[in-house]
């Protein structure tokens, strides 16, 4: 009964991690002026911003980062990496997320590292190892209380 709540506890938690919400604009005016914000405050080309205009999570987070402060020259550099192929439209994603999440760090150096192959990544082979690693995770990143419930009281 203890390896199903484990496995149980592994699944949730790898649900949430994997799960992304959906971040569209609330109507097409507000996508319109974060367009306009775009062409504003960005030096991109016309078909440079033609290509980007149709991915709407793409717009939608350079112009989250915009309004909040995220410096228009590291968007720009992700944008170069993605308009010469460097970045795939996923990684873009990641690294303008990260640029946003790092806004206020006067140098940050974030870059994709290709030299590891993805069977380098994290082994986990069984249902302890998998809740080692979540629970260190955990640890490391949220400060959750729980109380153990008794069930023989």
């Amino acid at each position: 009964m203890k390896h199903n709540k484990q496995f149980s506890y592994i699944i949730l938690v790898l649900f949430f991690i994997n799960c992304k919400p959906v971040q569209p604009f609330k109507s097409i005016k507000e996508q319109r002026k974060g367009i306009a914000l775009i062409k504003k405050e960005l030096d991109i080309s016309k078909n440079q911003l033609k290509q980007i205009k149709k991915e709407d999570s793409v717009l939608f987070l350079l112009t989250k980062s915009l309004k909040n402060s995220v410096k228009p020259e590291r968007l720009e550099r992700r944008l170069d990496s993605f308009y010469q192929k460097r970045y795939t439209k996923k990684e873009l994603l990641v690294m303008l997320e990260l640029e946003y999440i790092f806004r206020h760090d006067k140098n940050p150096d974030i870059e994709l590292d290709r030299s590891k192959k993805p069977n380098q990544g994290i082994d986990i082979t069984n249902v302890d190892d998998g809740s080692k690693f979540l629970d260190s995770l955990i640890d490391k990143h949220v400060k959750l209380n729980f109380k153990n419930k008794d069930s023989l009281k």
